[in-house]
Parts: C-alpha cells; structure tokens; sequence
C-alpha cells in the first residue's frame, strides 16, 4: 500500500486532479521529472516528491509506506523513496495521471 501525504494543513478542497511530468520546468538535482498537480483551486506548484517530515514540504503531497506522529505533534511518513519508486515505476510511460484527493484515512 502507497499513501500521500501532505504534511501541512490542506488548503485546497478533496477531489480529482490532473497531475502532469514536468521535465523541463521542475526537473532539478532535488526533484528530477516530478509531477505536478493542476486544476487545484488557489494553488499551483503542487508537486509530488519524496519527503519525510514538514520541513521537507510547503504543501506539496509527499508518498510514503507509513505514517505516524512524531512527539513534537507533528505528522511523518515512512520510506518515502521507496513509496515515490513505486509509483514512478507503475506510471513510468505516462505523462498526465488522474490524483484523487480524500479528507479521510485509516489507520
């Protein structure tokens, strides 16, 4: 099981969203190919990348394999990498994915 992440508070309603590879703008040493999402109300440069805690993300969904609270109350992920592989592999030969964001999770 892969579960995103956003480790801020979502500032943008659930739903379903295009996410498209973004080589050339977002293509860095940090964040190489990553994908964007986009169609998100008030937001934009939401992409989609590998990232353990809140500082290592303004907003941006971040895979992981698990997930938990750290003592300071602050939301974590497990094996992001690993996550981010996974899927990056499954969506390889794609260029434009469908995102669905939920408000709901178990445990």
């Amino acid at each position: 099981m892969i579960l995103i992440a956003v480790i801020k508070q979502l500032s943008w309603p659930a739903g379903s969203f295009t996410s498209k590879r973004k080589r050339e703008i977002y293509s860095s040493k940090r964040y190489p190919g990553v994908y964007e999402l986009q169609g998100v109300p008030g937001r934009t440069k939401i992409l989609i990348h590998a990232g353990n805690y809140h500082e290592n993300t303004e907003g941006c969904l971040m895979p992981g394999k698990s997930w938990g609270v750290q003592a300071d109350k602050h939301y974590y992920v497990g094996n992001s990498r690993k996550a981010l592989s996974e899927i990056f592999s499954a969506i390889s030969q794609s260029e434009q994915i469908n995102v669905i964001i939920t408000n709901e999770f178990d445990r």
